[in-house]
């Protein structure tokens, strides 16, 4: 059994409805205008001063990370730094 093209067009359809595909027109070499498509590309949010809250967890440069663990005197729940980046993560903007 073969999919005939008037199938693929609608399930292409949906998905373009749902947001997961986009289309783009482009004219080709011979003049002749052809549609492609594309998934989505999904927004990152960011911070109000343009930072990508996930590329600036304290984690990754911490002095003392072999020590941190959740039993631990250096904790994730008593980290300093932690909270302080996790404050600002109500005020983003998707």
């Amino acid at each position: 059994s073969s999919t005939a093209p008037v199938d693929i067009l609608q399930v292409v359809g949906t998905l373009m409805y749902d947001g997961k595909v986009d289309a783009t027109e482009e004219m080709t070499p011979d003049q002749d205008e052809d549609i492609f498509y594309s998934p989505t590309t999904l927004e990152i949010p960011t911070s109000r001063d343009g930072g990508v809250p996930l590329t600036s967890v304290p984690c990754g440069v911490c002095p003392v990370l072999r020590e941190c663990h959740p039993e631990g005197l250096i904790s994730p729940s008593t980290c300093v730094y932690y909270n302080d980046w996790l404050a600002p993560a109500g005020d983003l903007d998707w």
